[in-house]
């Protein structure tokens, strides 16, 4: 048997994660939560039934949910568009890019305007 005492952290939800619906064995709909436990890693996180999440850790997911991001959407420019870059710009202390770091911003822009 184990000699370490048991954890009570292990018992208290820390936070949720998720949220999911699915049929229980009467084929009735349920409410389940991913709950992340204090002190334990989220791999160790379970589905648990909303009877038995505090409500008050439901409802700071709901309201964190709920935000949208405050965020402008880029959008791409034409493939057509794209021109490879031949040399460096001139940086600070007349610092340049080298031939690799050169090829690939062409590669990262290059997928930009083709993806």
């Amino acid at each position: 048997m184990d000699d370490e005492p048991f954890n009570p952290d292990y018992v208290e939800v820390d936070r949720v994660l998720d949220v999911s619906e699915s049929p229980d064995e009467n084929e009735e709909t349920v409410t389940l939560y991913l709950v992340k436990w204090c002190s334990l890693p989220y791999e160790d996180s379970t589905w648990e039934l909303k009877a038995d999440i505090d409500q008050s850790k439901i409802d700071d997911y709901e309201l964190i949910a709920a935000r949208t991001p405050n965020t402008k959407r880029v959008e791409r420019p034409p493939a057509a568009e794209w021109k490879k870059l031949e040399g460096s710009m001139d940086y600070r202390n007349s610092n340049e890019l080298r031939e690799y770091q050169l090829e690939g911003l062409n590669w990262l822009t290059f997928n930009w305007y083709n993806s």
